[in-house]
């Protein structure tokens, strides 16, 4: 691993999957996922107890998409927030100081809406990201995006990822305080857990999967 890896907590292996309990977000009739509740999208991204090495700055929160100003998560692709019924977040500080991530996601009201929204969420969430960014190969369970390139003037490094697990668009955003301060390998890790802690609640539990050192 690289400069600010970081792995995915396992009992014996790379990922656990601990399934919660709960009803939303489990297959419905259809066998379509349902909706995130807000406490699954809030368990979505990580906590302090899920990133070992890093210092959580703000605390997992997650609200009503109509009680926030939505402009502010879908500026200029406001089309993307219908369907949307919570948005959480999350950040930390490297415990080094050099990288700062932050964590997002809007549950939307089903699989359809999220899908419909992704190309326009990407185009938002990837346009702070030179042209000539690299691109990151992701092994995630649905759709995904990744980008890793140069964001300062002194060569600092960010990266942004999006993904789609079942009802809900999630995100990475990570920036790197100087050059080298981090690698793509750190930038697949945190891009994983996230994946695997949507899975999670998508199949109606609460997220657990957790990063380490």
């Amino acid at each position: 691993m690289g400069r600010g890896n970081g792995r995915l907590l396992a009992a014996g292996a790379t990922v656990v999957l601990l399934a919660g309990c709960g009803t939303s977000g489990e297959a419905g009739s259809d066998g379509e996922p349902e909706a995130l509740s807000r406490k699954q999208a809030q368990s979505v991204v990580p906590d302090q107890e899920a990133m070992h090495g890093w210092r959580m700055t703000t605390k997992p929160s997650a609200l009503p998409m109509k009680g926030i100003r939505q402009g502010g998560v879908c500026e200029g692709a406001t089309d993307s927030c219908k369907g949307a019924r919570f948005y959480s977040a999350s950040n930390f500080l490297q415990k080094n100081k050099s990288s700062s991530v932050s964590f997002s996601l809007v549950a939307y009201n089903s699989q359809q809406a999220a899908g419909a929204a992704y190309d326009a969420m990407w185009k938002l969430h990837s346009k702070s990201m030179a042209p000539h960014a690299s691109k990151i190969k992701l092994d995630t369970e649905e759709r995904s995006d990744a980008r890793l390139g140069v964001i300062g003037f002194k060569g600092e490094p960010g990266a942004v990822v999006q993904m789609r697990v079942g009802t809900a668009l999630s995100w990475v955003q990570l920036r790197g305080v100087r050059k080298g301060a981090f690698d793509e390998e750190l930038v697949k890790d945190l891009a994983t857990m996230l994946d695997k802690r949507g899975q999670e609640a998508n199949n109606g539990g609460t997220a657990t999967t957790r990063l380490r050192h």
